[in-house]
């Protein structure tokens, strides 16, 4: 297909215990809501209305991907946010010794966030 990645593409982590990836306060979010969000039309913690992946792996087929060694969290109050959506084609591809958790925010001590819970 046109435009497909070529080669390979990878997010591999230290460690799972090391490597985590969290979202924001509010979770993911894209400029329509962020705009409306500017002009006073939404608020809280409910975020894009269009829920959304921290980590989207896209179509292809040309593409090897590897995932690996990493932990995924998202907050249970966020109703935008999920962790990963994949949807490579390629036999080739690699997913291997992740973890995805919903937990309370403030257990990863926020604003300064730790990459253990505490």
């Amino acid at each position: 297909r046109e435009g497909d990645v070529k080669g390979t593409l990878a997010l591999m982590g230290a460690a799972r215990h090391l490597s985590v990836l969290m979202p924001v306060t509010d979770g993911i979010m894209n400029n329509v809501v962020d705009a409306a969000r500017r002009q006073g039309g939404g608020g809280g913690s409910s975020g894009s209305a269009t829920p959304l992946p921290m980590l989207h792996v896209a179509d292809s087929t040309t593409a090897r991907v590897i995932v690996t060694m990493f932990t995924m969290v998202t907050w249970e109050h966020l109703n935008n946010t999920w962790a990963m959506h994949s949807e490579n084609k390629n036999v080739a591809s690699i997913y291997r010794q992740n973890y995805f958790y919903r937990n309370r925010e403030c257990w990863y001590g926020f604003p300064y966030p730790l990459p253990m819970p505490q």
